[in-house]
């Protein structure tokens, strides 16, 4: 099997980054309610763990593109964001991808958890609107290219589903 294009891991990328999205869109929805909700607060707390766990997916996926695509032109302010974390923060939160995604008998495990006790100065929010930052900036290239190849001007905007994450 031929490995695949830059372009098509790129999007394969993207993909994982939507689901990130729409967990973190769902907890940000949650967030008002948790104080008076105890439904309100389980369901916020699995949507900011699955958040978590897939944006982990997608700084993974961002390392690899790194390594196998010698033609990937790597975004600073991600990279930025990314070696700003400690060693312990990214044992962190690759520890709770690792206990999202694979049973752990301990409810509440230790391993899972270390990560909100390594929050502090690993700002997620921020590494997280970097990723949707250049996943626009990548998108309304590849249009204004297809545009280009058929002589037809397109816009990316919200009503494509690809708004700036709030």
């Amino acid at each position: 099997m031929a490995k695949p294009t830059l372009e098509e891991a790129l999007i394969s990328l993207h993909r994982y980054f939507l689901s990130a999205s729409t967990f973190r869109s769902q907890y940000g929805k949650l967030l008002p309610s948790i104080i008076t909700s105890p439904d309100a607060k389980l369901q916020a707390q699995i949507f900011l763990e699955e958040w978590y766990a897939k944006l982990q997916v997608v700084v993974d996926g961002w390392n690899i593109i790194k390594k196998q695509y010698s033609t990937f032109q790597s975004d600073s302010v991600i990279d930025g964001l990314l070696s700003g974390f400690t060693k312990k923060q990214h044992t962190a939160i690759k520890d709770h991808r690792d206990g999202t995604y694979h049973f752990r008998p301990k409810y509440y495990d230790d391993k899972r958890m270390d990560v909100f006790l390594h929050l502090d100065g690993m700002d997620l929010p921020k590494v997280h609107q970097a990723f949707s930052d250049f996943f626009l900036q990548m998108l309304k290239a590849r249009r204004e290219k297809e545009a280009a190849n058929i002589g037809v001007q397109i816009s990316v905007n919200s009503d494509c589903g690809m708004s700036k994450c709030s």
